[in-house]
């Protein structure tokens, strides 16, 4: 739709739309697994099957930490040192040389050196640590790979509790302040910047688990949240710190976010939970500490007790954490591992929370009904479609050096989780009979495609043990395809806008396949003390084509594509949403909003005296405009492709140079949604 305004030499003021000036920030037995496999009640290709690589692969990697664990009396042979504590044992998924494929992170642990595990595309990885620059020895306990400078490459963020001089060595003693920002140069190595970056610090004690990056203040860039377990009062090590754009990091903890001094966090996660694109942030934390954050759109966060307003049960002891849509109505469930029964009984709600999200930051606690509340002594776990019939299923890994005098439990050599979603959120315990043979202290567990194939592979990281890589068999090289194993991998490429930080974090893609839908929203959170690849996977069982593929981006628009090949990855390309002709003296020029929903309307302004900072308008909800003093053009109404055109007349005056332009759009109720597209900066040209 088309609509045409001219732009006079001296402009008039907006009507109607009041302006304010600019402020903040823009389990089951084995026996009926099997009967579940054979008797074909979901969708699934013959028998999906899982087999260890590790070695084949090659990410040999024993997690090594300085000393012991200590003895209850703390007197252990050699010296006890209470950091090197069994909850540790991080490591994380990111493409840290650009090429496309999945590469793997594991930190330092004090007598080993990080790894470095480079994808070579053929099924395996090479340990290039050394030849990237990481040789250090340091207490590592966990990672997550995000790219902080916009540059397209992953760097990487590790909590640790203090240098050691090398193998066998307990000196220096723990200390605090010795996180690492591993900078990538993009030149296949790494610049440590913890303390120019402003992230080394975030505790007077050495402390610090699980990291999660998001954009919290929807600018475009990573924000950093930090947890913290040892020490709570004011000593806590729970951290929020907002990014400038260049990886240096502010601490906003005091001003955006009112956690409690007794939150003893492990992992979180940023995630829109409500549907405003705003992320709230999740923390699983120990203890019954657990905390839910509402974001409230203006750079600071309100604490919301989800359990106690809605009389549902908490995981008293929360570990691990992630978000997947299990019942797939669009909105984001969440799953916190925990401990069943809980330690000593020091609780009435045991074992692992499902939290089913019903909208308005309401839920319903399904963990006993649904089958996944008893996952042993939870840690590390991920939401992934892992035989592609179309339902996601649940990952989790687990164990505990000792034994609970109390209750009677014993934590060693339990078995880690793989739960098979039949569609109506009941889960069986499927891992044991397809070959997911992991019972080692498993901490951090991520998913990924490392061979390429189209099937989730599942990487552990376990507690002064071997890491172990699991390949996904349901796909194999050379065997021909089942067909009813289909499948789709989004990635997103945002190098076209600025407004949205790398890999999309925040976008929820949406498949549709007949009138049968599945939602995925990319996020880089902590399922523990690490991070999964970050990918869209859809399980589509016998279809062969996706009917449409719409990601929403963090920044409101939308790319929709339709008739979409299965078994391919597909890359979804995000642009600028506007986008207009040349500018010439007293000649018509069409501006183009796109990525709109059909019918909305978008309403244009320009300026003549630059961007910035420029006003407010209450009539969208209080979102500003980046340009100064704009005046108000009209508006023009998207049409089905959700595209919005306003033909204006360029103003004649020759003593103006240079014109502004941009566009806002009132959306959802009272205009709480309202979003605002690029700012343009055009020349006027003489005919």
């Amino acid at each position: 739709m088309t609509q045409s305004s001219t732009i006079a030499a001296v402009p008039t003021a907006i009507g109607g739309l009041p302006t304010a000036r600019k402020g903040g920030h823009a389990a089951a037995a084995l026996g009926t697994a099997l009967a579940l496999l054979l008797a074909g009640a979901p969708i699934h290709a013959g028998t999906p099957a899982f087999s260890d690589q590790t070695a084949s692969a090659g990410v040999a990697f024993t997690h090594s930490p300085p000393s012991p664990f200590c003895t209850p009396d703390g007197m252990t042979e050699p010296p006890c040192d209470p950091f090197a504590t069994p909850m540790q044992g991080g490591g994380t998924v990111g493409d840290f040389n650009a090429d496309g494929l999945p590469d793997i992170f594991v930190p330092g642990a004090g007598w080993a050196q990080d790894k470095l595990f480079i994808n070579q595309g053929d099924g395996s990885f090479s340990d290039d640590a050394a030849a990237w620059g990481l040789t250090d020895y340091y207490r590592g306990t966990a990672a997550i790979a995000g790219d902080c400078d916009g540059d397209g490459y992953d760097d990487i963020y590790v909590t640790s509790m203090g240098d050691v001089s090398g193998p066998g060595s307990y000196a220096p003693t723990p200390a605090a302040g010795q996180h690492r920002l591993y900078r990538n140069t993009g030149n296949d190595s790494f610049n440590e910047t913890g303390a120019a970056s402003g992230v080394n610090w975030t505790s007077p004690n050495p402390d610090s688990y699980g990291a999660s990056m998001g954009d919290f203040d929807s600018d475009g860039d990573l924000d950093l949240w930090v947890s913290g377990w040892h020490w709570g009062g004011a000593e806590n090590g729970n951290r929020l710190f907002e990014n400038d754009g260049n990886c240096g990091f502010t601490n906003v903890t005091d001003t955006a976010v009112n956690f409690s001094g007794s939150l003893q966090g492990f992992g979180a996660i940023f995630s829109d939970m409500n549907g405003d694109r705003w992320p709230e942030l999740l923390v699983s934390g120990d203890f019954g500490t657990s905390e839910y954050h509402i974001n409230n759109r203006d750079g600071t966060f309100t604490k919301y007790d989800i359990w106690t307003a809605q009389g549902i049960g908490k995981a008293w002891n929360g570990m691990g954490t992630m978000i997947g849509d299990f019942d797939k109505d669009g909105k984001q469930d969440w799953f916190i591992t925990a401990i069943y029964p809980t330690f000593e009984f020091a609780s009435p709600h045991w074992g692992n929370g499902l939290y089913i999200n019903q909208g308005g930051h309401q839920y319903n606690e399904i963990s006993p009904a649904a089958g996944v509340q008893n996952g042993g002594w939870g840690w590390g776990t991920a939401s992934l479609d892992f035989n592609h019939d179309g339902e996601l299923d649940i990952v989790m890994t687990n164990g505990f050096p000792a034994d609970d005098q109390v209750t009677g439990e014993t934590f060693t050599n339990e078995p880690s989780y793989l739960w098979q979603n039949d569609g109506f959120l009941n889960f069986a315990e499927v891992g044991q009979a397809i070959g997911f043979n992991h019972t080692g202290q498993g901490r951090s567990l991520m998913h990924l495609d490392y061979d390429q194939d189209g099937d989730m592979d599942i990487v552990i990281v376990s507690n002064r043990e071997p890491l172990q890589l699991f390949r996904n068999d349901l796909i194999q090289e050379g065997v021909p395809q089942d067909a009813d194993t289909n499948w789709l991998k989004v990635y997103l490429d945002t190098s076209g806008n600025p407004r949205l930080t790398t890999g999309g974090h925040g976008a929820n893609v949406r498949v549709r396949v007949g009138n049968e839908f599945q939602h995925s929203r990319i996020n880089g959170g902590s399922n523990f003390l690490g991070r999964s690849e970050l990918v869209a996977h859809f399980g589509l069982g016998t279809a062969t084509t996706v009917d449409e593929v719409l990601v929403h981006w963090a920044d409101g628009f939308q790319t929709i594509l339709t008739n979409v090949p299965a078994n391919a990855p597909l890359v979804v390309s995000a642009g600028l949403p506007m986008s207009q002709e040349p500018m010439v003296r007293g000649q018509q020029a069409d501006l183009v909003v796109e990525g709109l929903e059909p019918g909305e309307t978008a309403h244009f302004f320009f300026g003549v005296a630059g961007t910035g900072e420029g006003p407010c308008y209450p009539y969208f909800s209080g979102v500003c405009t980046d340009i100064l003093a704009p005046r108000y053009i009209g508006p023009a109404q998207a049409d089905a492709s959700g595209t919005a055109v306003k033909t204006i007349t360029a103003p004649a005056n020759p003593g103006l140079t240079t014109l502004y332009t941009q566009a806002l759009i009132r959306r959802g109720q009272g205009g709480v949604a309202s979003l605002e597209t690029n700012a343009i900066t055009a020349p006027l040209t003489d005919p």
